[in-house]
């Protein structure tokens, strides 16, 4: 019905528009009411009712609030178990949200160490828990699981308290999932450890004021760059959160809670506090005793590089020819080829180029020159 009115009223048009004089006439206007008469008559059929398409409401999303400073996250996974057994001198406790590829290189630093180390990995996506099993079946040593990533401060509890249930240990270390514990510092550690047992001393942490700050950031004017960093004595009211080594008696003591399980900053103070509070003992070590390096990249950071600079307690400066001897004198060749490795703006560290009187390896496929003698929060996502 609806084609044909449409079909009346375009042959009305074109009989008008042809013969205009028909409109003026009392013929023509009567033929145009009653062509208008009949249309009206016959309504347009209603087609069938089809009931709108509407997606789900969105969940949500609710910010995780926890009470008990010592709450756990219950795992969301099943516990992935080292290769290679669980008893070590050192453990290395890390939660992390992406950065696969560093942490990668991270582990793979671990291994090339005299000491004894494990991991305990604390993922909360689909893709963390693939990594996990992945590095975990490639290098025998990591343990791991997931859980909720908020707050950030229960995650990293979790993380701890399950590493003290399933490791036998010396020291239990903290380390960010951009943070390279050379393994220069993992056998200083281990070494201390040894030298202290058998003289049945013991330390309840083992920390640092210092560490090295490699920017590599494609999208930084200040990349590439090394710093080195230290907290300001008037400031230095906690070490540095990453390059912690707790001693398992200390753990023991206090159930593993060294993080506040209520919080997403700040999160790591507890422990130190706690050790302070018992009157524990703490030894520094330095960066000529081994370094420790932080890694700022093109991911997302807690604290970024420019506000990073401005903070009024720390002291910074350039470092990069004394920083990058001694990495390579502390660091695998593999990590630190990793992390010279070209960018977008050109060669990480072009030493040929600047004659800062280094000897030139010529069988370094990539020209580079090697040395002649060959507080921050635990980050989250």
């Amino acid at each position: 019905m609806s084609r044909l009115r449409g079909y009346l009223s375009r042959l009305a048009r074109k009989i008008l528009r042809r013969f205009p004089a028909l409109a003026r006439n009392s013929v023509g206007r009567a033929a145009i009411a009653a062509s208008r008469e009949l249309l009206q008559s016959n309504p347009t059929i209603p087609a069938p009712s089809v009931p709108p398409v509407t997606s789900p409401e969105p969940t949500p999303q609710t910010k995780t609030v926890v009470e008990n400073p010592d709450a756990l996250a219950p795992p969301t996974t099943a516990m992935v178990h080292p290769i290679r057994g669980t008893e070590c001198e050192i453990v290395l406790c890390c939660s992390f949200t992406g950065r696969h590829d560093i942490l990668q290189q991270i582990i793979h630093e671990s291994t090339t160490c005299n000491a004894t180390v494990r991991w305990m990995l604390c993922g909360s996506t689909p893709e963390d828990a693939s990594f996990i099993e992945m590095i975990a079946r490639q290098t025998g040593v990591v343990a791991g699981f997931n859980c909720e990533n908020k707050p950030l401060g229960r995650k990293w509890q979790t993380c701890v308290v399950e590493a003290t249930k399933l490791f036998t240990a010396e020291t239990f270390g903290i380390i960010g999932s951009d943070d390279f514990a050379s393994r220069r510092l993992l056998d200083h550690i281990a070494g201390l450890i040894r030298k202290e047992r058998e003289a049945e001393i013991y330390t309840d942490l083992y920390c640092t004021l210092e560490w090295l700050l490699w920017i590599r950031n494609d999208e930084s004017p200040l990349s590439p760059n090394i710093l080195r960093c230290n907290y300001l004595a008037a400031s230095a009211f906690q070490p540095l959160g990453s390059g912690r080594f707790y001693s398992a008696r200390f753990l023991e003591s206090c159930d593993g809670r060294i993080f506040d399980s209520r919080l997403d900053r700040l999160l790591d103070d507890r422990g130190f506090e706690e050790i302070r509070s018992r009157g524990g003992s703490i030894i520094y070590y330095s960066i000529e005793d081994a370094p420790m390096l932080s890694v700022k990249g093109n991911w997302v950071q807690m604290n970024d590089t420019e506000d990073f600079l401005k903070a009024s307690t720390l002291d910074i400066r350039e470092d990069s020819f004394a920083g990058y001897r001694l990495l390579s004198e502390s660091m695998s060749g593999t990590a630190l080829r990793y992390l010279a490795r070209p960018t977008k703006i050109g060669p990480q560290f072009h030493f040929s180029d600047l004659d800062p009187g280094l000897t030139k390896d010529p069988s370094s496929s990539d020209g580079m020159s090697q040395p002649e003698s060959s507080r921050r929060d635990i980050e989250g996502p």
